[in-house]
């Protein structure tokens, strides 16, 4: 054995000397011979620096050694990128096949060194150098093929620029070897690879893919030289350390390629990282915090171009899932991306959809699902979602922390679909479609301190507006249907600057205002760290905001209304709320046997006060009852105890309203022209005064009048009595002055004609002689403000009133 041991050792010891001493006596002709070939079959200019015979670089095998080679293309000068640039190529070659005069060639290893292949905006190209001279030497035999055996890479950059069509290719292989076996028709490569990835974009300007990546792996390559087809196996591979299995088919004759990539429990942020960086983008909106269970992508395409059509599936389970919109816990659903939604369509991210199937997740303590979740568009992505929740009310609360609502009990339903810009967008609105039921509710009015009882309701979602259809409930004691429009009320979701406008109507048999006196006052401090780490917290602000600015048009109706000591009957109101100014288009009630109908406007002047236009006309009111209800309009000289008859009267009122409804109205400027028929003094003390001085056995506790009509001239505390004849079963006075609300200037003028000396029985016809009568000979009483606020009469002998 070892004889036979020691005699294989000595033929190879002599066959390596043997080789070597070949080498060495024809070193230059080899040389020559190698770098004539190189140079008549490269369409370029070649230059080298030294070239050598090693028999140690790639020992046991001899090699010969370039340094610095360079291949430059025709317009280098311009684009100033070598197509080839190395410090040093090794080339093994076979000494056997160099005596037979063969092809030598074996294994070539290449270091430092890179290639780059480029294509300007005119569609020149450099890769024509890849191409061998058309002149080249064709003498050669049959057996003269070059069947490389081996290549290596060390510290190759590999470059395909194509400007053209907007392709980046740029890979660095730190460490590749690739072992060549040809069997017939079949060449199989098995690839070794430690490399980096720079750049793998088939459209620049929307990114790359596997930016700054590392790649470490091994593949079986099998090329099909009679069908020119490249396709390798399931091949186990890293990136950034992740496994992926991956498979693939190159077709040169059909010009296409399709790439599958599968693998498991893959981190969501790294996947995300993987991909070009609008996609990343778009995807960045939501963060999981649990792993991919399995990822798969299919890649294929067109080899000389275009984007590739990119098919991605995934599966999640049991995780969190973030957004800047609402946030889910315990989350599972599968999902899919594809850039090519529309069958025909260019392949870009205008045509690209993420797609979440059958979710389920908490929002808090809520459970949603949905069957289809869409993000369309990554250019302007748009999302279209359906969602459905079963729920407690209470459970609203805590995601929505709002400070206008508190949900305190009853039953809900949601089924909605929502398509949304993920970002504000002034070309698209948000779209919200479908409804909301609750069922006997038991809501609270924060703010104002209401609380809705009872309360059921349908809430149907049309594109951007929401319809309340019979929403019933009871408030404060009282029973109220109500149906509302909101328009453009989902203009929260996009952002806009739209102000909603949301059309309300109110019905009650029976509506007593005194049980809202909230409604009149400043409302309820708002703690607002409420909100801290409510899920929809933010939508719950914007809610809260919409409807604080939004415009109101409210319509209510009650078969009965009271407040305070006001009663009424078969009352209609239409009310503007319209950048926070209180419109009110009509009010119209029965009262006092009568009608009224009021118009006007409100508008917050300070803290207390609302500056206010009123606008009354009234109807055949029972007048004691008129002003009973209204405190005697704020005044002390008449009372409602002292009044009967029916009044009709037109006011036009500019006045301060305080928003308790506490006090009596302020700095009032306007005018009252009333009509007072079939009317009764009844018990009126100042009247009863003039017995002091004149009439002492008339019977002035009862007193009948002919219609009585005037202009009341209102000027801030001090309402001008224009003349006014008063025909009554008493007597006949005409009055005139000013009455101060205040009672400190009041000054007033009663004209007594000295007719009234006739005696008036019952057959006496109380009638009318016109204001402008002069009354003749008479008597004139004038009444002053006294000390104590109320009007003292005396005789005025001398006129001092009408002088003044």
């Amino acid at each position: 054995m070892k004889k036979a041991l020691a005699i294989i050792i000595g033929l190879a010891v002599a066959f390596f000397l043997f080789s070597y001493i070949y080498v060495l006596i024809n070193k230059e002709s080899i040389i020559a011979s190698l770098k004539s070939g190189l140079t008549q079959k490269i369409n370029g200019e070649i230059t080298m620096g030294k070239i050598d015979i090693s028999l140690f670089s790639q020992f046991p095998s001899i090699a010969v050694v370039v340094e610095n080679i360079t291949i430059k293309d025709s317009l280098y000068s311009v684009h100033h990128h070598p197509t080839f640039i190395a410090s040093k190529v090794a080339v093994e070659i076979s000494v056997l096949k160099l005596i037979l005069q063969n092809n030598p060639l074996n294994r070539i290893t290449i270091h430092n060194a890179q290639l780059y292949l480029y294509t300007d905006t005119t569609g020149y190209s450099n890769s024509y150098l890849l191409s061998p001279k058309s002149s080249a030497s064709t003498t050669s035999t049959s057996n003269s093929k070059t069947e490389i055996e081996k290549v290596k890479l060390k510290n190759v950059r590999l470059v395909m620029n194509d400007e053209k069509k907007g392709k980046l290719f740029d890979f660095e292989v730190q460490n590749g070897v690739c072992d060549i076996e040809n069997e017939g028709i079949f060449s199989i490569l098995s690839v070794k690879n430690d490399m980096h990835i720079h750049h793998l974009a088939f459209n620049l300007k929307r990114g790359s893919y596997l930016k700054e990546a590392q790649f470490n792996g091994n593949l079986k390559i099998v090329v099909n030289k009679e069908q020119k087809q490249l396709s390798f196996e399931t091949s186990q591979l890293k990136i950034n350390k992740q496994p992926f299995s991956i498979t693939g088919n190159f077709n040169f004759v059909a010009n296409d390629f399709n790439i599958k990539i599968v693998s498991n429990n893959i981190d969501y942020n790294f996947a995300r990282q993987l991909l070009t960086k609008q996609l990343s983008t778009v995807i960045s909106i939501v963060n999981l915090d649990n792993k991919l269970k399995k990822v798969t992508a299919n890649i294929s395409g067109l080899l000389n171009g275009g984007e590739p059509n990119i098919l991605i599936s995934y599966d999640i389970s049991n995780s969190n899932l973030k957004t800047p919109f609402v946030s889910f816990n315990n989350c599972s659903f599968s999902g899919k991306f594809t850039n090519e939604l529309i069958k025909g369509l260019p392949l870009c991210d205008e045509n690209s959809r993420i797609e979440l199937n059958n979710f389920s997740g908490l929002l808090g303590n809520l459970k949603v699902e949905s069957k289809n979740i869409f993000v369309d568009n990554l250019t302007e992505p748009v999302l279209k979602a359906d969602f459905k929740s079963n729920f407690k009310l209470e459970q609203i609360n805590s995601l929505l922390a709002s400070n206008t609502v508190d949900f305190v009990n009853g039953n809900g339903l949601l089924d909605i679909a929502i398509e949304a810009p993920l970002f504000k967008s002034e070309k698209i609105k948000t779209k919200i479609n479908g409804y909301l039921t609750i069922e006997n509710g038991l809501l609270h009015y924060i703010s104002k301190n209401i609380d809705l009882t009872k309360t059921s309701c349908s809430v149907l979602f049309k594109n951007s507006d929401v319809y309340i259809n019979n929403l019933v409930c009871t408030a404060n004691g009282n029973l109220f249907v109500m149906n509302g429009t909101g328009i453009n009320l989902n203009s929260f979701m996009p952002l806009t600057n739209e102000k909603a406008d949301i059309q309300w109507s109110f019905y009650s048999p029976n509506i007593n205002l005194d049980k809202f006196n909230s409604l009149f006052q400043p409302s309820k401090q708002i703690i607002k760290s409420k909100r801290n780490n409510a899920p929809l917290s933010n939508i719950s602000k914007q809610i809260d905001e919409v409807v604080q600015q939004a415009n109101f048009h409210l319509h209510v109706k009650a078969d009965k209304l009271s407040f305070k000591k006001f009663a009424a009957s078969e009352a209609n109101a239409i009310i503007d709320i319209v950048n926070e100014q209180l419109l009110i288009k009509n009010i119209s009630l029965k009262h006092g046997g009568g009608s009224m109908d009021i118009s006007g406007e409100m508008k917050e002047k300070n803290s207390t006060f609302y500056s206010s236009f009123i606008k009354l006309n009234m109807k055949e009111v029972d007048i004691n009852k008129v002003m009973y209800a209204f405190d005697d309009f704020g005044q002390t000289g008449i009372s409602y105890r002292n009044l009967r008859g029916k009044v009709s009267a037109t006011a036009n009122i500019n006045m301060d309203l305080d928003k308790r409804l506490s006090a009596r109205p302020a700095n009032m400027v306007g005018y009252v022209d009333f009509s007072l028929k079939n009317g009764k003094l009844l018990d009126y003390e100042p009247l009863k005064k003039i017995q002091n001085i004149i009439f002492k056995r008339r019977n002035f506790d009862e007193v009948s009048f002919a219609e009585l009509k005037d202009r009341f001239d209102i000027n801030n505390n001090e309402i001008l009595i224009n003349r006014m004849e008063i025909q009554s079963s008493a007597l006949t006075l005409f009055v005139e002055g000013k009455y101060d609300l205040k009672g400190n200037h009041s000054d007033i003028s009663i004209q007594v004609p000295l007719r009234n000396l006739k005696k008036r029985d019952d057959l006496y016809i109380v009638e009318n002689k016109g204001s402008k009568s002069k009354g003749g000979a008479s008597i004139y009483l004038r009444g002053q403000s006294g000390n104590d606020g109320t009007v003292q009469f005396k005789l005025d002998i001398f006129k001092k009133f009408r002088k003044s």
